[in-house]
This record gives C-alpha cells, structure tokens and sequence, in this order.
C-alpha cells in the first residue's frame, strides 16, 4: 500500500489538512506498518482539477483579478513537483521492498517562492501580477468567507493556513525520512514546472473561457530569476 500524504503533515498543525494526514499516518503505521508513505510538495499537472493543482488553482487565482496574500506567505519556499512523476514513485516503492514501511518527501527541482510563482504563472497568462495585502487574521478571515459563501473555491481558509509552512522535502534532514535517490530515480529526470505550464494555463483558460491564451505566444515561456 502507498498512501500519499503531504509535506508538513502533522497531527499538530494549525492545518486541518494536514492535521489529517498526520493522523492517517499514525494510522496507517500502526495497522499496515508495510505501507509506504510519500509526502510531495506542491502538485502541478498538466490537466485535472484546477483547485488543487499548484498551478492551475494559481491561474485561476489571477482569474479573478487580485491574489489575497498575507506578507509572510509570499517568501513561502516549495519544491512544485510533476504529478506523473509522484506517480512514478509509487511504481517504484510497489516494486522495491526495500522501500516498504518507508516515509519518503519528495520535491521537484526548482526551488520557488510563493512571490516567484505568481510572477511566473502571470507572465504566461499575461496577466497582472497584482496582490492584495492583509494580515494573517484578514486572509484567514476571508477564506472561511469564501468557503461559506462559494460551493469550491480557490482560496479557501485552510490554503491560508498551509501557507504558513514551507514545502520543503526533509528540511530537518531526519534519517527515517527518504527520498528520491533512494526509489532508485535520478532526480535530474524529473519534469519542470516550464515544461508543464503553458500547456496547463492555456487548457485551464480555454475551458474558462476568459483570458484567451495565444498558444504560440507560450512557448516562450521559461523559468528565469
């Protein structure tokens, strides 16, 4: 069994989410103690659901003109990590037992702050990368707004909270944590973010049906700070 969890899991975490998967652990752990656990950081695809794709739930952001942003969350560190290859990881524990009963936190290649991303995903989109500034409080506040008042949402509160964290795989360098090297996958394989986005973007905008993307004018794009 591979369950997948998410960096920062805790059953002490202000997150809800996240207090929930580190409960499901602990679960996990107790009655399967075989089972692999994989940990991503932020989660791009090409298609799929654009609330809870990093990239097409940013697009979608933007699509409503202004980004609610704290301060602190804009220097939010993540590693944003191909969907396909998350999958290739559970291929790889399922056919290595040696990775069985393992905990395993794995990122992408690209280091990227939250403030890097939205210049990135406006660039492609050509759209202003324009941010609205409140307090933690605020930006909580108005998630819990959004989620009464909308069926999906977003920005919903529990975003904000996450926000907090970085994304960052084994930042405390514990030996029981695991990663790509050890599924036996070379890191340097592993899909870019500028490979991915413009194809996401300009899907997701197509089907919304507002913003209308140029596909030539995407190739262009490129990851550069």
């Amino acid at each position: 069994m591979v369950f997948i969890s998410a960096i920062g899991a805790d059953v002490d975490s202000e997150s809800p989410v996240l207090r929930a998967k580190g409960r499901a652990e602990i679960e996990i752990r107790e009655h399967m103690p075989s089972a692999v656990i994989i940990r991503p950081s932020d989660v791009f695809s090409r298609q799929g659901s654009k609330y809870n794709c990093f990239l097409r739930s940013m697009g979608m952001r933007m699509q409503e003109r202004t980004i609610i942003v704290y301060p602190e969350m804009l220097s939010r560190v993540s590693y944003p990590v191909y969907c396909h290859d998350i999958g290739t990881a559970v291929t790889a524990a399922l056919r290595d037992p040696s990775c069985h009963g393992k905990t395993f936190e794995l990122g992408g290649r690209q280091r990227l702050t939250y403030s890097e991303a939205i210049r990135f995903v406006a660039g492609i989109i050509r759209a202003p990368a324009d941010t609205y500034r409140v307090p933690y409080p605020i930006a909580k506040a108005w998630g819990g707004f959004t989620e009464a008042t909308r069926w999906q949402t977003p920005c919903p509160k529990d975003w904000f909270v996450r926000m907090q964290y970085n994304s960052i795989p084994n930042e405390s360098n514990r030996d029981d944590i695991y990663g790509w090297e050890d599924l036996g996958i070379d890191k340097r394989n592993l899909i870019l973010m500028e490979e991915i986005a413009p194809d996401a973007l300009f899907n997701w905008s197509r089907l919304k049906g507002r913003h209308a993307l140029d596909g030539g004018l995407l190739q262009d794009s490129k990851l550069v700070w």
